[in-house]
């Protein structure tokens, strides 16, 4: 959903959901091989500099369908940015459960550690073209990739929670569906979000010693943005491409699931922004009904394969 006023024959309309990645990276050149060379991102704005005093330079990337990537060097916040049709909406739910936030520019940033944790912003389309990459607004019409590692989209962006109700409400109210949930096997309890553009994921732990719970833990409880999914054409070869870049991949299955191939970028090699990318012919638009929802809640879905059934946990 978009303002009509915004919506011009030279100005694409924006959907609501992820529009811009704010991420900090030690080396703009090596930043610029991963996102453009290898994961087919547009480069909108050249490395150049930030500040009077040049110290902070910065490239600004697209990835498809219409993820914006700012990348800062050596230093940036890093932070998501969320368009929502209503952005009076997200104000008062974050005041109906007690979320702190903060309003600036125009947009809210929810600071809260329990959701949001600073890295979390909220803007409405009137503002969104104040939060595009390059002069150009992120959900702009985009080339099919053509880097090396062959991405097909951009999924989701995932947030690491502490539990997932406060994100459930925040979300809904910026115009987030909720599609699949569900316990996966690493003990962590998922929520998919789904918005006109891409999709936020929530993760929390439903164990102490989940995979997630450690994530947390090293923020001391803080909820932060975990990883990016983006879904390519084929695994293995995106394997192959980043090994032959010097790009380390862990955690690679291309074999032991038909619906749900993946591998990992190692965040050492990604200035810390953990990278899934996967292949996955199944897609989840249908929302979830209220019956449903209580059953992820309660763990008694599991969610595996991307795909979700009743039962008992992974």
């Amino acid at each position: 959903m978009t303002d009509g006023a915004a919506s011009t024959s030279d100005t694409p309309a924006v959907p609501s959901g992820p529009l811009r990645l704010d991420v900090a990276v030690r080396d703009l050149d090596r930043a610029r091989t991963l996102y453009a060379d290898l994961l087919g991102a547009r480069v909108l704005e050249p490395a150049e500099a930030i500040g009077q005093d040049g110290a902070a330079r910065g490239l600004g990337l697209r990835l498809p369908p219409g993820l914006g990537v700012r990348a800062r060097s050596p230093e940036g916040p890093r932070l998501l940015t969320v368009v929502t049709p209503d952005l009076s909406a997200v104000t008062a739910a974050c005041a109906r459960i007690g979320l702190t936030t903060a309003e600036a520019g125009g947009g809210l940033t929810v600071t809260d550690p329990r959701f949001g944790g600073g890295e979390l912003r909220f803007v409405n389309p009137d503002a969104a073209p104040a939060e595009a990459v390059g002069g150009a607004v992120a959900h702009g019409p985009v080339d099919a990739a053509v880097g090396a590692v062959v991405v097909r989209r951009v999924d989701h962006v995932c947030f690491a929670v502490p539990d997932l109700r406060p994100g459930q409400e925040v979300l809904a109210a910026a115009g987030g569906r909720p599609v699949l949930g569900g316990d996966g096997p690493g003990g962590g309890r998922a929520l998919v979000m789904r918005f006109d553009g891409m999709a936020v994921e929530m993760l929390a732990p439903y164990t102490d010693d989940a995979i997630i719970a450690r994530f947390l833990t090293r923020r001391g409880g803080r909820s932060g943005i975990h990883h990016l999914t983006a879904m390519v054409a084929d695994v293995p070869a995106a394997v192959a491409a980043l090994t032959a870049a010097g790009i380390p991949t862990v955690d690679t299955d291309a074999t032991t699931r038909p619906t749900w191939h993946e591998t990992f970028l190692r965040p050492a090699a990604t200035d810390g922004l953990l990278i899934q990318l996967a292949r996955t012919d199944v897609r989840h638009d249908e929302t979830l009904t209220a019956a449903q929802l209580d059953d992820v809640h309660a763990g008694r879905i599991v969610a595996v394969d991307y795909t979700m059934r009743t039962g008992g946990r992974a």
